[in-house]
């Protein structure tokens, strides 16, 4: 008998199904449905393009890698363009993470590969299936759907989830204002083939007297080409290629070239926007309900996927009343902080590459350009574009900073560590598998030690071993305990990293955020603080309540 879906998903783009993965996967039934009738490989209209390594290590994760890199072009960097010539440009080949690139490809593909995963698993995406209306409870959220025949069906579920992009009925509902604003400009967007030949790995920003274009290779060969209108025909609602070219040669951009075979021509509105609020009760917002803001970066889809990968974990232990319904408070606090950076920094970097270029500009741009992009600032651009960095220091307290000489702080992703060119191989690459990782340092300890600390430490976490994956980093011969993976650091590489210059631990939460570390031999140490703050099983009389004010008041108590 199919159990009844604790969760309901309402939109079925890539953020959805990506939550509905993940969710799956940590045995969460749930239910995701669409309004349209829209499937993915067919879909006409297809905006987002660019896949950073933040997202695509997440997606390794979620086991579809490989056949989104079957069906991608990997793009290696971005060249600025001004007169016709490439005056500057940055790379990603450098970035610490086994994706150093970013990943061309439509988004109708990254969805139809999702979906497919979604189908292995055993979910399917219930189409022309509409929410009506919902009603909180302190429980449950009943929700009202249409479905395809038109009947009404309601349902109670544990949480809903909305997925539903910019025009959210699920926002709507919350009655969550999305402040922000429409951009005065429209944005153009062709996909064609160009007569001029472009790097086949690099995107590039053309830089014209009066506004700014992304021209970026596509899988197939054609060039998406996409930016601001600033023309005297912005106003013109029914666009064709000739006048996509005309308005482009009026801007001066791309003035001597010819396109051919387009395979879409558009034109679009662009905002910025941010939902006031991430959560209401036991309603979420994530992907294009929560924020929305400028093409430039390709940061739209990223963001969403950082958001699922954030949400789901903490609604797994929830559900599974093995942390509070207060564990779900920092979902908003972290991610509405990422999509606020997000949505100003796409912003500014529109207002600095667009707008009227006089001659003093042109020259300024001209000279600042290369030698910006070859500093600091380039390889920032690069490492932010990626997301590989995101953090969330703002919500957790750094008072043991000075304690580990190393520039990682709780809130911070694991480090990639990269290690010197002398020695083979990626030391340190962790999939969380929607598992904490405790990484224990046992550098210099005699193997005696070793074996009894960590014997205890794996005792004391029995009963919570199946969310755990316990890593022993060592530069000395293992120990012999079941169920601890072992990574020789014979260099002290990583120890280095991690700033452990005597015994300790690490803590990471399943979406790869440090949360907790100590430096003590007694590495049971770290375990007790950690799981009052997440795990509730464990404590006194847990058993005996019955209801879920009485387990939290519980729980409180003893944290």
């Amino acid at each position: 008998m199919t159990p009844e879906p604790q969760v309901l998903i309402v939109g079925a783009g890539p953020i959805g199904i990506t939550t509905a993965i993940l969710l799956t996967r940590e045995g969460i039934t749930c239910r995701i449905i669409d309004k349209n009738n829209r499937i993915p490989s067919n879909e006409y209209f297809s905006r987002a393009l660019g896949l950073h390594a933040r997202t695509l290590e997440i997606f390794e994760d979620i086991d579809v890698i490989k056949n989104i890199m079957t069906h991608g072009r990997i793009i290696n960097g971005i060249g600025f363009y001004t007169e016709g010539k490439r005056v500057a440009g940055i790379s990603f080949r450098e970035l610490p993470t086994s994706y150093p690139f970013m990943l061309s490809i439509p988004q109708s593909d990254t969805e139809s590969i999702l979906e497919t995963r979604l189908n292995e698993l055993g979910v399917f995406v219930e189409r022309q299936t509409e929410l009506i209306d919902f009603v909180q409870s302190d429980q449950f959220v009943t929700a009202q759907l249409k479905m395809p025949d038109s009947t009404l069906q309601t349902h109670a579920y544990r949480f809903i989830i909305g997925t539903d992009g910019f025009r959210s009925k699920v926002r709507e509902l919350c009655a969550i204002p999305f402040d922000g604003e429409q951009y005065e400009e429209s944005w153009l967007l062709a996909e064609s083939y160009l007569s001029r030949d472009f790097p086949s790995d690099e995107a590039n920003v053309i830089l014209s007297k009066n506004s700014s274009f992304a021209v970026v290779p596509m899988p197939d060969g054609k060039i998406r080409v996409t930016g601001p209108d600033t023309s005297s025909k912005r106003d013109i609602d029914d666009i064709d290629l000739a006048l996509f070219d005309s308005a482009l040669k009026e801007m001066g951009a791309l003035s001597n070239i010819n396109y051919s075979e387009p395979q879409q021509v558009t034109r679009f509105k662009v905002h910025k926007k941010l939902a006031r609020q991430y959560r209401k009760h036991r309603v979420f917002l994530a992907g294009d309900s929560a924020h929305v803001h400028s093409p430039g970066g390709g940061q739209g889809l990223n963001t969403g996927v950082l958001d699922a990968y954030n949400l789901t974990w903490r609604l797994s232990l929830v559900i599974k009343e093995q942390s509070p319904l207060e564990l779900l408070d920092d979902y908003e606090i972290e991610r509405r902080h990422a999509g606020e950076i997000t949505v100003f920094g796409t912003d500014k970097a529109i207002q600095l590459l667009s707008g009227t270029r006089s001659p003093i500009r042109k020259s300024l741009t001209n000279m600042i350009l290369p030698w910006l992009m070859k500093s600091h600032f380039g390889t920032q651009l690069a490492t932010n574009m990626s997301q590989i960095l995101s953090h969330y220091r703002h919500n957790f307290s750094q008072q043991d900073t000075h304690y580990f000489n190393c520039s990682i702080e709780l809130g911070d992703p694991l480090p990639r560590v990269v290690p010197p060119i002398d020695i083979a191989g990626d030391p340190l690459k962790l999939q969380p598998n929607g598992k904490f990782s405790v990484l224990i340092f046992t550098a210099n300890m005699n193997s005696h030690e070793v074996n009894k600390q960590l014997s205890k430490f794996m005792v004391a976490l029995d009963k919570y071993k199946s969310l755990f994956n316990v890593i022993q980093i060592t530069n000395k011969q293992a120990a012999n305990v079941p169920n601890v993976e072992v990574i020789h650091d014979n260099a002290y590489f990583i120890h280095k990293a991690f700033g452990m210059d005597e015994p300790g631990s690490y803590i990471c939460r399943p979406d790869g955020i440090i949360a907790h570390r100590n430096k003590c031999v007694e590495f049971v140490s770290i375990l007790n603080p950690f799981l009052k703050s997440l795990f509730i099983r464990y404590l006194p009389n847990y058993s005996s309540l019955n209801n879920t004010a009485e387990k939290t008041k519980l729980v409180v108590n003893n944290v």
